[in-house]
């Protein structure tokens, strides 16, 4: 193949959590790997067909029980058949992993970390060295969409993203920055308030159901407030999309966006909205 991309390895990511395998499989493609996606053994039979993986990651997390994940890693060595070095990937001790590594008579571990490039650092410990090796400064470019627009077509939209789930936040801050956004998170209402301060966000997508704050008050609050009253505003949720779509309008937020659709649908509903304040638009693919 001559697509550098796919020159630095396939990895199958196996975890039947949508969340945690999206995760994953979104800092390997920032660093240029093919990350394929697998929820189940039929799914990985499928995957292993058009070319042999670099790496198989499987996810060993509770609330598996041990007998759960010897039982589990073996029917995915059944399915692999040696074909690749089989790894765990699990939010356990070191000493706990070891354990499963041994028993499972996998090829090594790598511990689940929230921040996506210790995560990779992990996981590159295992895929074989790249048939051609690229220069560090386009490794983040190999890995985006091929819709990735240059840093300068949303270089006025400064996007700030409002979650109590650090996981959501780094995964959709990572999506969002492959296709050129500015974009800065905050986990609290103290944070919301001091990076208004001073970095003036005017984009704002906050989550309906947060510990000590809901999205639809703080929508609320921010469109009563002269600094950021003109701000755009956008609610996310996992809930039902008229119940999402009822509680924005009664909000006075500028737009909703479902997470239960996938990041793709999230990113085009940013982009739509963000369309207000730029004057450069190119369509995702």
């Amino acid at each position: 193949m001559t697509d550098a991309r796919f020159a630095r390895g396939r990895v199958v990511v196996v975890d039947e959590n949508e969340a945690t395998r999206a995760f994953v499989c979104a800092a390997l493609d920032s660093a240029g790997y093919e990350a394929i996606p697998v929820a189940t053994t039929i799914g990985l039979r499928k995957a292993l067909l058009p070319e042999r993986p670099a790496v198989v990651v499987c996810d060993v997390s509770p609330p598996l029980s041990y007998q759960q994940v010897v039982g589990s890693v073996r029917a995915i060595r059944a399915v692999t058949e040696g074909r690749a070095p089989l790894v765990l990937c699990g939010t356990q001790t070191a000493d706990q992993l070891t354990i499963l590594v041994r028993a499972c008579q996998a090829t090594g571990y790598v511990e689940r970390r929230e921040d996506p490039m210790v995560l990779l650092r992990q996981i590159q410990r295992f895929v074989a060295t790249p048939r051609q090796t690229l220069p560090p400064e386009q490794l983040s470019e190999v890995g985006a969409p091929r819709s990735r627009r240059s840093s300068g077509d949303w270089a006025i939209v400064k996007l700030l993203l409002v979650d109590d789930s650090e996981i959501t936040l780094q995964l959709m801050q990572a999506r969002l920055r492959q296709n050129g956004f500015d974009v800065r998170l905050a986990f609290s209402l103290g944070e919301v308030q001091s990076i208004i301060q001073g970095w003036s966000p005017n984009v704002i997508v906050a989550d309906v159901n947060m510990p000590d704050m809901r999205g639809d008050d703080l929508c609320a609050r921010l469109k009563a407030a002269a600094a950021t009253r003109d701000a755009i505003v956008m609610l996310c949720s996992s809930m039902p999309e008229q119940q999402l779509a009822d509680i924005a309008t009664a909000a006075g937020a500028d737009g909703f966006v479902s997470k239960g659709l996938g990041l793709d649908h999230f990113v085009s509903a940013i982009e739509a909205m963000c369309r207000r304040i730029s004057s450069t638009v190119v369509s995702f693919s």
